[in-house]
């Protein structure tokens, strides 16, 4: 029985000090209500009357164009595209006053490789839709020149195969209309001579090949094998802002000013012991 006494003064001990701390802060109620208000009101004022930003997004898909085996090939690399437009539209107009909207980020898209996500800020969505408009621009703008340096390249193959082609045809009417004036042997040696040319004296592959590929290069030559860059949908804007976030704001103003005050008080209370002491 001896033993349980000092257990039971320390929670009684306990229990004081919880009630004394509970008076302490019951008696200074006014100074907590009115702080803890104070801050929640400044809080809200803030945040009411900041410059609501808004934010628009866009899912860019990259275009793509047809191959010699009929499959997709992107025209350009998406990670060292995300690289250069960072650059462009982020990294280099960081230091940049009194804009209008803002890029905040332009990044590639988890478990795709033809997709890139850009994000924008600014006062309206119309000012931060047309900034993701510009990026788009510049995209469309640049695949564009791609798609037609490949397509003209793919054009003049076809006109290169063409040349081949009439160049060893024009041969062989040569010879042939020589053979017309050629008798035995001389004849036999003209045809071997054709042929020989024909399979390699040019440094060209024999007709059917070069017409074979000369089909190939055509059909590719369609403008639906020509996909550019677009947009996904439509750039997306939100009629809700996302700054500054109001409740969130007013609501750790409330809990911050409210344990704020509390902490004023328990110094408060503080200095007044250790002034009594002094004055004691």
């Amino acid at each position: 029985m001896p033993q349980n006494i000092p257990e039971q003064n320390y929670y009684q001990e306990d229990e004081i000090d919880l009630k004394e701390l509970f008076k302490i802060l019951w008696a200074k109620k006014i100074l907590i209500i009115s702080l803890t208000f104070a801050i929640t009101l400044v809080a809200g004022i803030y945040a009411f009357n900041k410059t609501p930003i808004y934010e628009a997004t866009a899912l860019v898909e990259i275009g793509n164009y047809k191959n010699n085996n009929n499959n997709n090939v992107l025209v350009d690399s998406v990670p060292e595209l995300v690289k250069k437009l960072n650059l462009l539209f982020i990294d280099l107009l960081k230091n940049e006053k009194d804009r209008e909207a803002t890029i905040t980020s332009i990044s590639t898209v988890k478990g795709t490789s033809s997709f890139i996500n850009i994000k924008s800020e600014s006062t309206s969505n119309k000012l931060a839709a047309n900034e993701i408009n510009k990026i788009i621009i510049y995209i469309q703008n640049k695949h564009q020149t791609e798609l037609e340096n490949i397509l003209n390249n793919r054009k003049s193959k076809i006109t290169s195969i063409d040349r081949q082609i009439n160049i060893i045809k024009n041969k062989q009417l040569e010879l042939l209309s020589n053979n017309n004036y050629l008798n035995g042997n001389e004849a036999l040696l003209n045809s071997l001579q054709l042929i020989s040319m024909i399979n390699g004296e040019l440094g060209v592959q024999s007709i059917s090949e070069l017409i074979e590929e000369k089909t190939s290069l055509s059909l590719l030559l369609n403008k639906r094998n020509y996909n550019n860059s677009e947009v996904v949908g439509r750039v997306l804007t939100n009629d809700y802002p996302i700054k500054p976030k109001k409740k969130l704001i007013v609501a750790v103003a409330f809990i911050a000013g409210f344990i704020l005050s509390i902490f004023l008080v328990f110094i408060m209370n503080a200095f007044r012991k250790e002034d009594s002491k002094v004055n004691a």
